[in-house]
Parts: structure tokens; sequence; C-alpha cells
């Protein structure tokens, strides 16, 4: 039996998928997949993206600059997002992918651009999709300063203790490949014993590679992969797992269908 699964961070854009995209997304659909948020990482991607999303049915878009682009623009680049989010709000529903990567360089520039990112959701009212490596303590602190933001903390492999801290901030915490592998016990035991309320799931595809399928490009149908992993570790039904994650997710975005 499949069931009713939002995907709240695929790069559904990504040129990974340029030949075969259509079959893929069918694919998807028919494992029940039947929604996605696609987070834009750089500047040029943004128009081009809300297009796309605007000629598939339950597609919206994140809109931002991932902290591994930070060096390519200025920080004025980001200006322009209350105009289109006004003119595209259908479509732009959340700004990201931003945030913080203590594997990458320029630190100083990751900060300021995610600063800047939260100020435009405060702003504009729209929920953040939040990338943190090696940085939660960092983020967290961050997100503490813009109270009024809420959002996803994407691809989430961390603790207990740092899950909780970013739910009580408004933060749900994005399940993804993360859970399939073995040696992920720390997050595996986040993510069973998180209040189901806090918990949203994702692909992150074309990148994330599930347990087993790794330097393989992910796929979009995985995220039933992830949806019964999950299952595994929680002690709720399936089918009352599958619709709390669809709530979670639309709350989440700020979004209704």
């Amino acid at each position: 039996m499949h069931y009713r699964l939002f995907d709240s961070h695929c790069h559904l854009n990504a040129a990974e998928f340029d030949s075969d995209r259509e079959p893929l997304l069918q694919s998807a659909m028919s494992v029940g997949v039947s929604a996605w948020l696609v987070p834009a990482v750089t500047v040029p991607e943004w128009i081009p993206l809300l297009e796309f999303c605007q000629t598939h049915g339950q597609m919206f878009a994140a809109l931002g600059v991932h902290p591994w682009y930070v060096d390519t623009l200025p920080l004025q680049a980001l200006d322009q997002l209350p105009d289109i989010a006004a003119t595209w709000s259908d479509q732009f529903i959340a700004i990201g992918e931003t945030g913080l990567d203590r594997l990458k360089p320029h630190w100083e520039r990751q900060v300021q651009f995610f600063e800047a990112q939260l100020a435009v959701a405060s702003t504009c009212k729209l929920p953040v999709i939040v990338h943190s490596v090696k940085a939660h303590p960092e983020v967290l602190a961050t997100i503490k300063r813009f109270p009024s933001t809420t959002g996803i903390i994407h691809g989430f492999s961390g603790s207990l203790q740092e899950a909780q801290a970013f739910f009580a901030q408004g933060y749900r915490i994005g399940v993804g490949s993360v859970i399939t592998y073995d040696r992920a016990q720390k997050t595996r035991k986040a993510v069973s014993l998180l209040p189901l309320e806090a918990l949203v799931i994702e692909t992150d595809a074309p990148a994330m590679p599930l347990s087993g399928y790794q330097g393989q490009r992910n796929r979009p149908e995985q995220l039933h992969v992830i949806f019964e992993q999950l299952c595994r570790l929680r002690n709720e039904p399936p089918q009352k797992i599958a619709q709390q994650l669809w709530e979670n997710t639309q709350a989440a975005l700020g979004i209704t269908f």
C-alpha cells in the first residue's frame, strides 16, 4: 500500500534530471509522492525554477543562496526576493536553501548570507529551508536572533537534544536518507523519540543517496523508502505517520491543498 507523501526537499530542477525528469516524476507519483518543495541554491535558478513549478501541479519553490555559493554573488542580490515573493506567491513559498556549512570555506560570508536570508524571511513571513552541516550550535544561535522565523532543518543529522532545540524554535526536522544507514544511530534515535509533529521527510535528490545506493543519483521515488524506514523506527501505524507528515509539511510551509 502506498501513502500520500510530500517531499520537503528535492532538487528536481537539477541538471542530473534533464534526460529523464518526467518519467522519474511519474515513478515517484506511482509510489505515493504527491507534492514537492524544490529549493534553489543560487540566483540564476530563481526565475526558471518558478516557471518550472508553475507548469507542474503541487510543486513549490524555495528561493535562496546555498552556503556553498555565497562567494559567487553580492549580498545585494537578495534584495529582489520581496518583489519576487509578491509576484510569484503561488509558487514561491519558502526562503532557501540557506544555512551554514563548516566543511566549506567563506564562513563569515556564509553567516552574512544566512542572516540576510533570515531577515528576508522575517519580513516576507516565509519559512526557511536550513542547511546545517557541522554547525548546529551556530545555526541555532542564529535563528534565535530571528525569533519570528520558522521552517525546516533539512537533511538533519544530529542528536535528540539538537533536534528538540530546533523544534522548540519552530523548525521541523527534515528526515532523509541518513536514517537508512546503520551507522546513524544517534540520528535514528532522535527521529524515533521526537514528537511525530516535529518531523517532515525528504530525499534531497539527486544528492544524499540511500544506503546501498552510494555513488548513484538519488531519485524522487526513493522518498517511499525513507518513509518505510521511518515507520520502522516509530511506534505509530504507517497511516498515522503518513497523515501527520503530510500535515506537518503543509504547516511548515504555510500552505494547504
